[in-house]
Formats: C-alpha cells, sequence, structure tokens
C-alpha cells in the first residue's frame, strides 16, 4: 500500500477575474529530479487563454510554475486534451489532442513542439 500526503494544493479559477481557464492536465516523470531537485514527477496543466491555449509545467515540492510553453506552440489549434506518453525513451514527452483530431507531441522540459499527425477514423 501506498501512503500518499499531499503537500501542495493546485485550485484552478479561485479568482473570478482569471484570464485563463485549466482544460486538462496529467502527470510527467521528472527528467533529472536529483539534479534539479524536484519531485519523481511534475503536473502538466493545458489553459485556455485570451491569446491561445498554453501548457505550464508544475513543481509539486513548493507548487510553482517552472515553466510555460509559446502561445504559438500549436498555432491556432483548439487543444481539448494532454496526455502523457509513458515510455522511458521518451520523458517528458505529451500529446495534446485537438478537436479536429490532428495530435501533436510536446516535449514539456523544453515547450518545443517535435512532431504532429492527423486521426482520421472517418473511413473505419
Amino acid at each position: 500500500m501506498i501512503s500518499v500526503r499531499p503537500k501542495v494544493f493546485c485550485v484552478p479559477s479561485i479568482f473570478p477575474a482569471a484570464s485563463s481557464r485549466l482544460v486538462d492536465f496529467c502527470l510527467v516523470q521528472s527528467p533529472a529530479s536529483q539534479l534539479l531537485n524536484t519531485s519523481e514527477r511534475v503536473l502538466v496543466t493545458l489553459h485556455d487563454e485570451k491569446d491561445g491555449m498554453r501548457l505550464r509545467l508544475w513543481s509539486l515540492d513548493d507548487g510553482r510554475c517552472v515553466m510555460i510553453s509559446p502561445r504559438d506552440l500549436t498555432g491556432e489549434k483548439r487543444i481539448v486534451r494532454v496526455l502523457t506518453i509513458s515510455n522511458e525513451a521518451y520523458p517528458g514527452w505529451v500529446m495534446c489532442v485537438c478537436e479536429d483530431s490532428e495530435v501533436f507531441i510536446v516535449s514539456v522540459y523544453t515547450m518545443t513542439f517535435l512532431k504532429s499527425f492527423n486521426l482520421n477514423f472517418e473511413n473505419l
């Protein structure tokens, strides 16, 4: 049995005038938790802001935001889900699934776009 004792609570949209809305979140493995003095996992959140979609990377040790994606990371696409790629060969990679079934692969450690492809299920 694993004993979990939370240290940080992340509560989105506490203030009504907040400029962004939390859309989705996932946990990813930290690249080098001992070197960066962070927890073994970090929280990735997806926000819908006035000027576009943004990813944020959060420390689970102290609750601070350690990185924010650029506004033009996925262009004008509206992302609806962010999913962890659970593979040791691709640490920190997430899939950003858009409304139009396009998928973007993003490295959350560098907040860079890596690859995109389209999931077309019309012919199944």
